[in-house]
Order: structure tokens, then C-alpha cells, then sequence
């Protein structure tokens, strides 16, 4: 059985269609391999980093600095290394003692039981 003239010009029909969807696919994946991806919300971020970035600076200097926080009241701000020493020392300078009795609950009286009626004999 011998091919018809018409499958035989089909098939330069196909690879061409084909090829060209290929080169259409590499087209396309280099051109957004290539753009330079905008980021809409960097200047967000930045903005965001940079607050981070002073949180941090202002947490710095409220954990290592002596400050006072309010005189009226007595409150005063003191590095949180020495701050844990001086708890550290104060707790070695106390004895432990105890909570205290655990009080259990009174059971409430009983109630008496009711006097029974007599029977009459």
C-alpha cells in the first residue's frame, strides 16, 4: 500500500507547526527570564526593615542604659545585666519558706437526720 500525495504533504506541515511552537516556547521563556522583575511593594518592605532596623537600636538602648523612667513615682531604668545580678544576689540572701498550709475545704455538717415519727403502740 503506497501513501497518498496528501499524507505526504502533511508532514512538513507538522513538524513545521510544531518547530515553530517551540521556538515560540523558548521565545518566551527568555524574554521573562530577561525582564527585570518590578517588586511593588519593595518600597513597602524597605520602609518596614528600616523601622525593624530602629526598633531594635531603641531596644539596645533601653536593655544597656540607666534612665529614669518616672522620679515622682520612684521608677528607674537599669542595664538588665545588673538588673539580674541584683536579683540573683538578693535571692541568695533570702532562705526559702514555705507557701504556706494547703487549706482543704471543710466539708459542710451533716444535716441531723429528722426525727422519726414515733408509732403508736
Amino acid at each position: 500500500m503506497e501513501p497518498t500525495p496528501t499524507s505526504r504533504k502533511r508532514w512538513p506541515l507538522v513538524l513545521g507547526g510544531l518547530a515553530l511552537l517551540l521556538l515560540f516556547a523558548v521565545a518566551a521563556r527568555f524574554l521573562l527570564w530577561a525582564a527585570p522583575v518590578a517588586d511593588p511593594d519593595a518600597e513597602r518592605a524597605a520602609e518596614r526593615s528600616k523601622a525593624l532596623a530602629d526598633l531594635k537600636v531603641e531596644d539596645e538602648k533601653k536593655l544597656n542604659t540607666y534612665a529614669v523612667v518616672d522620679q515622682a513615682a520612684g521608677h528607674y531604668q537599669i542595664p538588665i545585666k545588673e538588673a539580674m545580678a541584683l536579683t540573683v544576689a538578693g535571692l541568695k540572701d533570702s532562705k526559702p519558706t514555705a507557701a504556706g498550709p494547703i487549706s482543704t475545704p471543710t466539708p459542710a455538717p451533716a444535716a441531723s437526720p429528722a426525727a422519726s415519727p414515733q408509732a403508736s403502740p
